[in-house]
């Protein structure tokens, strides 16, 4: 077995030369890559080749690729894994790879994994803080391909370069021996630690005699302990709505609750959340629209919504609160059509679009007269990369109480919801699909019939929490 362990340097001479005004040159869709070692290229997630060596001097920084370039070309290239920080903007730098031609690739990957995330949890534990899912490691770069997208990566690289301008570098230290694993150095934001501007200044221009040293984080003076906000994670968006107070049809008691307790978890969770409730008809329409613009490629977006909602034909209808229902033909004019939210994030090429509706209760109009819809969702179809999820099957109705003794304030979708998506390690299919089973056994355990309806065209791995 040839075996090249070495752990990242963070960004190094990289950083330092883009914090000093160097333009940062991007590995993404390059196809030029020079000769030699230096040809060796890879693959993006959407195709587009990368230069492994622009790709190594963001992650290690020139100097310290050498061995790494080394033992790629000597065909280890299809054996490396790497796993990097996956939130650079909020979270310390951590890198760790491997190597080797080992036959146990999953097990090889969950160390490397392990490794990457217990450098970062004491990289944050020396900062004084509490490490939590906000700051995570993930695959940057398996068997010759990263599961980034270029536009992922390109993004990534914009971040760490904004953290070099505004003086957060890298603390550097000597080159380890190739074949030895070792902590990186690592960049603290300054939110979580203050360096001296002399001690940045010292390890900024190193001996040529000797190893720069690594100077220890120094914790900006506290007068108490301060809880922190979770980092919000760049890519990942959410925009829910809670609509309770109608004004012309049956009003819900569930509903704006529902929203503000999924918004508050998802924003412990690293998401952007935008919540609204009690929208009207232009506010509705103006809530997607921005948020809709909000949203760049590559992207993992979530909408939530909790209210009415009705079927007319094979559409499904999301209804504002100033909603009448004279008619089916007003009804289409002034609700929110779901197929035109799934279709404007399908536009937007995202990674990842998870659309959660709790709209699946008793028919809101009027049972005089000519009937407005029915009871219940129709089934929908999700376009590659979506996940769209439904409280309840078609004309099953969602619960809101288990019964005249239920105090919970969140529907049994919703607080079953809550529970799961704090569940780490677990795939985000994996998390709806356990909220289907518990939701089905809770509305049993009562006679009811609920089962929430699932239509899953993701495609890779997504987590809510790692």
């Amino acid at each position: 077995m040839n075996r090249v362990s070495w752990a990242g340097w963070c960004l190094a001479v990289f950083l330092m030369c883009v914090s000093a005004g160097a333009p940062a040159q991007s590995s993404a869709g390059s196809n030029d890559c020079g000769f030699g070692e230096n040809s060796l290229k890879f693959k993006f997630a959407d195709g587009k080749s990368g230069c492994l060596k622009d790709f190594l001097n963001t992650i290690y920084g020139e100097r310290n690729r050498a061995s790494t370039l080394d033992a790629a070309s000597r065909n280890l290239l299809p054996n490396t894994i790497m796993a990097w920080v996956a939130n650079s903007q909020a979270c310390p730098m951590a890198v760790w790879s491997h190597t080797n031609n080992a036959s146990d690739r999953a097990a090889q990957e969950q160390e490397v994994l392990g490794k990457c995330q217990a450098q970062l949890d004491e990289r944050i534990q020396k900062a004084g803080r509490t490490p939590g899912a906000t700051c995570r490691c993930e695959i940057v770069l398996k068997d010759g391909i990263s599961p980034l997208s270029s536009v992922d990566y390109d993004r990534r690289l914009s971040d760490l370069i904004t953290q070099s301008r505004s003086g957060q570098r890298p603390l550097l230290a000597g080159k380890p021996s190739p074949s030895v694993s070792a902590p990186a150095p690592v960049a603290l934001p300054a939110s979580m630690a203050a360096v001296p501007a002399a001690a940045q200044q010292a390890q900024a221009k190193p001996s040529a005699q000797t190893p720069p040293a690594v100077a220890a984080p120094v914790a900006a003076p506290v007068s108490a302990p301060v809880a922190a906000p979770a980092p919000i994670l760049a890519n990942r968006k959410a925009l829910v709505i809670g609509n309770d107070s109608y004004s012309h049809v049956p009003k819900l008691l569930n509903a704006r609750a529902d929203a503000i307790a999924i918004g508050k978890a998802l924003t412990e969770l690293g998401y952007k959340v935008t919540t609204r409730q009690d929208l009207s008809e232009k506010d509705m329409k103006s809530a997607l629209r921005q948020f809709r613009n909000e949203v760049e490629g590559g992207d993992e977006v979530l909408f939530f919504f909790a209210g009415h909602g009705v079927q007319l034909g094979s559409a499904n209808y999301l209804l504002p609160t100033d909603i009448k229902g004279e008619s089916e033909d007003q009804v289409r004019d002034e609700a929110i059509e779901l197929q035109r939210v799934l279709d404007g994030l399908n536009d937007k090429r995202v990674k990842l679009s998870l659309v959660m509706i709790d709209a699946c209760r008793d028919n809101p109009f009027p049972k005089g007269g000519r009937a407005i819809g029915g009871r219940g969702l129709a089934p929908t179809t999700a376009a590659t990369g979506q996940m769209v999820v439904f409280s309840a099957g078609a004309g099953q109705q969602a619960l809101d109480k288990l019964g005249p003794t239920d105090k919970n304030p969140n529907g049994l979708f919703t607080r079953t919801l809550l529970t799961e998506i704090r569940t780490p390690g677990m795939r985000v299919d994996n998390v709806i699909r356990e909220v289907r089973k518990k939701v089905v056994e809770s509305a049993r355990s009562v006679g009811h019939e609920q089962v929430p309806a699932i239509y899953d065209q993701v495609v890779g791995d997504f987590y809510f929490r790692r």
